[in-house]
């Protein structure tokens, strides 16, 4: 099991096993089998090889496309999910084919979320030790992110190895004027000036999201040393 931590927008790359533990976004339950299409689902992509391009086409549906159904934008991503973790939720992207472009799913594995807190808020959790489940093969790479009442905390070891610590909750409040969780890559919005950070430089899984005025993407991390 390892984690990668991307500043780039390009990639939500995702590499995890038992370990992993993912919280909610919304109210709608993490399935632990591979749900139908039609309907909000959560997956990992699990080829790290794979790169997906920042898009500035429109918002992406609010029902998930099924595999092979067509699509109109070539290299358009969209990520269906409840978890602050992108690694979590399943990535589909438009991809020409032989027969004309084609939604194509990532591979799909079930997370769990078992480890996560029962919400909370932040200030309660931020700095306090934690673990991970060490019989799953967890390492320092490994992280657990989780959703907060107020933000969202990863039980990590650090953004990188230059910035390494004891394993602990590290915890996040969004700026101002942003969602309190992460919001879905392709999820519409409406403030094309609107940049809101959920960890990039505070874990490992942290993302940056930007809004074009259609949808939501994710941003480059500009991170102080």
């Amino acid at each position: 099991m390892k984690s990668l931590r991307t500043g780039s927008a390009v990639a939500f790359l995702a590499l995890t096993t038992s370990a992993a533990a993912c919280g909610d976004l919304y109210a709608d339950p993490i399935p632990t089998t591979p749900p139908a299409a039609g309907s909000p689902v959560v997956g990992i992509p699990e080829d790290p090889q794979v790169s997906n391009p920042v898009d500035t086409r429109a918002a992406c549906g609010t029902l998930r496309p099924k595999s092979n159904d067509p699509c109109v934008n070539v290299g358009q991503t969209c990520e269906y999910g409840t978890s602050p973790d992108s690694r979590c939720n399943e990535l589909l992207v438009c991809e020409q084919t032989t027969g004309g472009p084609g939604w194509f799913a990532r591979p799909w594995n079930a997370c769990s979320r078992s480890l996560c807190p029962d919400g909370g808020r932040v200030a309660n959790l931020d700095g306090t030790p934690c673990t991970l489940d060490a019989g799953a093969g967890a390492s320092d790479a490994d992280e657990l992110v989780c959703p907060m009442s107020d933000g969202f905390c990863a039980c990590t070891t650090g953004p990188d190895a230059a910035h390494a610590h004891e394993r602990r909750w590290s915890c996040q409040k969004p700026d101002p004027g942003c969602p309190t969780q992460r919001p879905l890559v392709g999820q519409s919005c409406f403030r094309a000036d609107l940049t809101c950070d959920y960890g990039s430089c505070v874990f490992k899984e942290g993302r940056r999201m930007t809004c074009n005025g259609r949808r939501w993407d994710t941003g480059d991390s500009s991170c102080n040393e």
